[in-house]
Order: structure tokens, then C-alpha cells, then sequence
């Protein structure tokens, strides 16, 4: 396993463009070019799943009673 190679699809950058720029950069500009729409909606997504999350939490708190049930 640690001596094989990771395998999956080149990219267009080559290696000594990524060295010129440096990864962080190379990343940076697939991220927000070629990748944009899928950022975004993974971005979309993250938030709904948080809102989700207080909302879930503020109607438990809610609930009639909850205060003899708590512990801490």
C-alpha cells in the first residue's frame, strides 16, 4: 500500500507550473476558475446542514418540560 502510487486524472497544470507557483496558489486558482460551481454549492450545502442543526437544537429547547429532564 505505501509504496504504490495514488492513482486518478492529471490535471492541466505541470508539476514545474505548480513549483513556480506554489500548491497553495495552484489550488487556490482551480478552486475559484475551474471548480467554482461545485465550491459554491458544497458552500450551499454546509450551511443548510447548519441552520438545520440550530434549528433541530433551538426546538428541543423549546419543548415543554425540558428543564426537569435536563442534567448537567
Amino acid at each position: 500500500m505505501f509504496d504504490g502510487e495514488i492513482g486518478g486524472a492529471l490535471g492541466g497544470d505541470t508539476p514545474a507550473r505548480v513549483a513556480a507557483v506554489g500548491q497553495t496558489q495552484a489550488i487556490g486558482a482551480a478552486l475559484f476558475t475551474e471548480f467554482l460551481l461545485p465550491f459554491e454549492l458544497t458552500s450551499v450545502l454546509l450551511l443548510v446542514g447548519l441552520l438545520g442543526a440550530v434549528v433541530l437544537g433551538q426546538h428541543w429547547r423549546q419543548m415543554p418540560g425540558h428543564e426537569k429532564e435536563r442534567v448537567d
